[in-house]
């Protein structure tokens, strides 16, 4: 922290250098340090923990090219430049990676937790790359299509749910067949 809070100073001394103290400060010493004290603040309190130099650099461009005077900035511009960068840079830290959603390992996770999935995941294609590539065992897809059967006959007949389970079975065969096949 000491190490930081020295680079940040050094940066800032530097660019106070090129600029004239403000009027009332220039016979006043110790006014002239607080204000660079104040400023060194504004730049610690908001400047972020790692990867601050290049940070700290561009918020004094910013506020160099923002300055209508050759006076140092006073607290409350720099603090305005750096308040806006800490914005910019929530909403954009640099090139954005590809988020890639692995589908087969958060439906196997769903099923092996026993969340909702679609019947795709427990009687189609779905359920066949499941169990052929490992996510889930057969005997975990079982159990989890009887309980996804038992439910249905909370609203059919035991008639329509059978005739619903044999469908939905035939179709996991054919689906594991279709998939071994390719």
């Amino acid at each position: 922290m000491i190490n930081r809070k020295r680079e940040i100073g050094a940066e800032l001394k530097g660019f106070l250098d090129r600029y004239t103290p403000p009027f009332h400060l220039r016979q006043n010493e110790k006014a002239r340090q607080e204000e660079g004290s104040a400023l060194l603040k504004v730049l610690i309190e908001l400047a972020p923990k790692a990867g601050y130099m290049p940070w700290v650099r561009r918020a004094l461009e910013i506020c160099s090219r923002q300055m209508k005077t050759r006076a140092w900035p006073t607290v409350g511009e720099l603090y305005g430049v750096c308040s806006n960068q800490r914005e910019e840079g929530a909403l954009q830290t640099g090139p954005r990676k590809e988020v890639v959603f692995d589908e087969l390992a958060i439906n196997a996770a769903r099923i092996r937790a026993g969340d909702s999935v679609g019947d795709y995941w427990i009687f189609g294609r779905g359920a066949a790359e499941l169990t052929s590539r490992g996510y889930i065992t057969e005997e975990q897809r079982q159990r989890y299509s009887k309980h996804h059967i038992d439910n249905t006959r909370t609203v059919m007949t035991e008639e329509e749910a059978r005739s619903l389970e044999a469908q939905l079975n035939r179709n996991y065969a054919r689906a594991k067949q279709d998939f071994k096949a390719k």
